[in-house]
């Protein structure tokens, strides 16, 4: 988790990425709000997964699809949402979908590389422990 904030805090100071200039105006789309948000939807459905009673395997695979859709989620694309059922009702009243204003800009490439390698690790992430 600390390595995920990491990535993301760094991703909203890069001024330069692999398509070029990032606006301010972007990089502020990624704020420390929002950096908090994408850390609470990892550590949320790790909480919900671990305590669910099914096979490890079928738990692990769930953590890794929610915590795919942890980003679209935080910037209002709720397409796949209600299939992860638990904690999504839909988009908000008046919520605006930013993912599609990162992918313009590449910064939606670097915050999906970020959340891969914290889904990679949903095998060790399922069993709720910490290092501190």
């Amino acid at each position: 988790m600390r390595n995920y904030n990491r990535r993301l805090r760094e991703i909203a100071t890069k001024t330069k990425n692999a398509t070029g200039s990032v606006p301010g105006s972007v990089r502020r789309l990624l704020d420390a709000d929002r950096q908090l948000r994408l850390r609470v939807a990892v550590t949320s459905a790790i909480r919900h997964r671990s305590a669910e009673d099914l096979p490890l395997q079928q738990r692990i695979d769930e953590l890794a699809k929610d915590i795919h859709n942890g980003p679209c989620h935080v910037f209002g694309d709720h397409s796949r949402c209600s299939e992860r059922g638990y904690f999504c009702k839909g988009p908000k009243e008046g919520e605006v979908c930013l993912a599609d204003i990162l992918k313009e800009v590449g910064m939606w490439d670097d915050i999906i590389s970020a959340k891969n390698f914290v889904a990679h690790h949903s095998s060790s992430l399922i069993y709720n422990i910490s290092n501190q």
